[in-house]
């Protein structure tokens, strides 16, 4: 069987290589890691983390860009890096490719302040030689400690130490994770908002701030008893991503002023 990005037990992609965690390691955001990817990395150190996982990995990357109006005509943001995919598959004894497949995405925030991972998702089918729920859950605890949740496959670490998870459905957000993780508004997960307008008000009744909220790492494997056969997992900066959306936002919005101010200084007055 040749080596790829599967192509070794399961342990290797949670414990080899980067370690278990210290038993503190809730108070120190830095310490979760997926595969030796962490949020607020560069795309340069997300990249270099990628190919320590695996040489052959396959690196495809997505850019984006933001649109505004001058009240008249769109205007587009230069292409900024909205996400970079790793993936990779290995053959089996008969040569028979994408028999398993394993691929991590990894989000970056948007400008002005932009180029930081704040999210990666992974998903694994077809694990080979693929252990019980139970194996993998107690591989995960060894890593990452006991899980702040634990129900039904679905395993959640909040950190840092102190902080409160205040998105209400953590693990609903996180399904958009396997697609789209900073597409869903982050903002609408976390605030108020009447119509159009988001308030300052938090949903969760627990802490008042943003700066009191919690990151998160979620694992969904399935049933202790069954060999699992799909793997999701999502670590998510919730604080950072709210933010980033914030400045985003009002970036965009200061942009669509200028162009509507430049626009309007080269109008012409009607003939009367």
């Amino acid at each position: 069987m040749r080596p790829g990005l599967i192509g070794t037990v399961f342990a290797l992609y949670l414990t080899a290589g980067f370690g278990a965690l210290p038993a503190d390691a809730a108070d120190d955001a830095s310490a979760f890691d997926m595969l030796g990817l962490r949020l607020g990395m560069t795309a340069d150190e997300a990249r270099a983390a990628l190919k320590t996982i695996d040489p052959k990995i396959r690196i495809d990357e997505s850019k984006r860009q933001l649109i505004y109006t001058d009240g008249v005509e769109a205007h587009r943001t230069e292409p900024f890096l909205y996400s970079i995919t790793g993936s990779g598959d290995i053959a089996d004894e008969a040569g028979n490719t994408r028999r398993w497949v394993h691929s991590l995405r990894i989000f970056f925030s948007p400008p002005p302040d932009g180029g930081r991972v704040t999210a990666v998702t992974r998903v694994q089918t077809g694990l080979p030689n693929a252990p019980s729920g139970a194996q993998y859950r107690d591989a995960l605890i060894q890593k990452y400690g006991e899980p702040s949740h634990s129900q039904l496959g679905v395993h959640r670490w909040d950190f840092p130490h102190g902080k409160t998870q205040c998105l209400l459905q953590p693990s609903s957000f996180g399904q958009a994770g396997s697609t789209e993780t900073v597409g869903a508004s982050m903002m609408r997960g976390l605030f108020v908002f009447k119509g159009q307008t988001m308030t300052d008000r938090l949903q969760t009744q627990k802490v008042k701030d943003l700066s009191q909220c919690s990151s998160f790492l979620e694992y969904k494997i399935g049933n202790d008893k069954t060999a699992v056969q799909r793997v999701s997992a999502h670590l998510v900066d919730v604080v950072g991503l709210a933010r980033s959306e914030i400045a985003s936002n009002e970036w965009v919005a200061g942009l669509a002023a200028d162009a509507r101010k430049a626009r309007e200084g080269k109008v012409k007055g009607p003939a009367l």
